[in-house]
């Protein structure tokens, strides 16, 4: 098998050392229906001797904003492939580009689970003054129905004081919504932060949860409201 790592490369436990930024989406279908949907985006510590950490935020068609932690444990070859199992669920695991990043796709008896892990931006300066274009996708929601697909692409603008304005398009099925909103945003010295818009045309509060990732020009969401939850990326315009 050819070596994912650059420089041909070989791996082992000891290539996971680190904390990425985490990005998960889980999904339930029965015959044909979603019965479950899940999106989280958090941060997993790899310890180098086959043991993580995963510290999420989830969202679901049943809750949102849920703190979560689950301890996994991995095993990597020497080709920069292996396996994470956390709970009932066991990933394929691909480590690439000198630990940089990895991939894992799982599934139980239940659930389809695929996710990614992305270095943490080295400094987030509080959150500066730019514009980011953002794109994503996640469910309608009907209380706790899923009512169907739905695809974001838009773009926030910041003002490096917490002020954040938005718009941004959502297409569900044969229907476009524009979103407009203002509101307020933060950013930890953990590179991980939050935002509260409110969309000025529909009266609807949006709540995202998200990780700086890269060189601090990106970052990987979650947001949610009763109606909508979706998971994209953020990327500096400039």
């Amino acid at each position: 098998m050819a070596q994912p790592q650059i420089g041909g490369a070989t791996c082992s436990n000891a290539t996971l050392n680190r904390t990425y930024a985490i990005s998960i989406a889980t999904r339930q279908v029965t015959a044909g229906t979603f019965g479950a949907v899940q999106q989280q985006v958090g941060t997993a510590a790899f310890d180098g001797n086959g043991n993580a950490t995963f510290n999420t935020t989830i969202n679901s068609n049943t809750a949102a904003g849920t703190a979560n932690t689950t301890q996994a444990t991995y095993s990597i070859n020497a080709n920069c492939t292996g396996t994470l199992t956390a709970g009932s669920l066991t990933f394929n695991l691909i480590v690439y580009a000198q630990a940089s990043g990895f991939t894992m796709t799982g599934n139980n008896n239940s659930q389809a689970v695929t996710g990614s892990g992305t270095q943490i931006a080295a400094d987030c300066n509080g959150g500066g003054a730019g514009t980011f274009v953002l794109n994503g996708n996640g469910f309608g929601l009907s209380g706790n129905t899923v009512t169907g697909a739905a695809d974001i692409s838009g773009l926030f603008q910041t003002d490096g004081m917490g002020n954040l304005t938005a718009t941004w398009t959502v297409a569900n099925g044969t229907t476009s919504t524009t979103v407009n909103a203002k509101g307020q945003y933060s950013v930890g010295s953990n590179c991980q932060g939050g935002i509260t818009v409110v969309d000025s045309t529909n009266n609807a509060t949006y709540v995202f949860s998200f990780v700086v990732v890269g060189n601090g020009s990106n970052f990987n969401f979650i947001a949610s409201n009763p109606a909508l939850i979706f998971s994209g990326s953020g990327h500096a315009t400039s």
